[in-house]
């Protein structure tokens, strides 16, 4: 059974409707008024042609069984009934919250509308107080990696000097060994270093933190 979706009210004299209900959920079907023999025919499997007397009683039956399972959430819960008139637009038109659809096969241009309790019980809306928490900024952020660097005073050196500059040069500098540098954590001076070294690898000894 095909769907499209369809902002359609359903008007007109020749259409048959039936409704089915349980407590606020409401399904509405509007059948054409030939629609039922066409229906049965397609259901039996026989030709247009066919003037098989079960075929309007199976499409009928076959419409409640829909209408029951769309609806009924309790077997033998709840009841079909025969509408002798159009609903009103509040229980068809999309801008109070129903759903339209036209049904194709097996049921020729039937309309079929939900409502928006119908909706609600089938799509729970999550109220914002069940929503899972949202990560705090810190727990968010944690694993991602940043680039540390540290930096060191040498002194300073004129434009001709470094002019002259050639591979394999020792440049004296202004900096003891024992002197302090700024480490940056994306580009943000965190805390002041004195240099060292672990095993084969350079190492940080932190002697003051700059506050943020």
């Amino acid at each position: 059974m095909s769907m499209s979706s369809a902002s359609i009210l359903g008007a007109g004299t020749n259409l048959h409707w039936r409704r089915a209900r349980v407590e606020q959920s409401t399904v509405l079907l509007a059948m054409p008024a030939g629609g039922w023999v066409a229906c049965g025919q397609k259901l039996l499997g026989l030709a247009e042609a066919s003037k098989e007397p079960m075929c309007e009683r199976i499409a009928h039956e076959a419409v409640a069984d829909l209408m029951a399972r769309l609806c009924v959430s309790e077997p033998g819960k709840g009841a079909i009934e025969v509408l002798t008139r159009a609903p009103a637009d509040t229980d068809l038109a999309e801008h109070h919250g129903n759903v339209g659809f036209v049904l194709t096969h097996p049921l020729p241009r039937a309309r079929l509308f939900v409502n928006a309790e119908w909706c609600d019980e089938f799509v729970p809306i999550h109220e914002s107080g069940k929503l899972p928490p949202l990560d705090g900024r810190r727990s968010a952020i944690a694993s991602t990696r940043v680039e540390a660097k540290a930096t060191i005073e040498l002194g300073a050196l004129s434009i001709h000097d470094s002019l002259g500059l050639s591979v394999g040069e020792v440049l004296l500098t202004d900096a003891r060994t024992d002197s302090v540098a700024l480490l940056s954590v994306s580009n943000r001076g965190v805390a002041s270093v004195t240099l060292s070294s672990s095993q084969d690898n350079r190492a940080l000894r932190l002697t003051d933190l700059i506050a943020s």
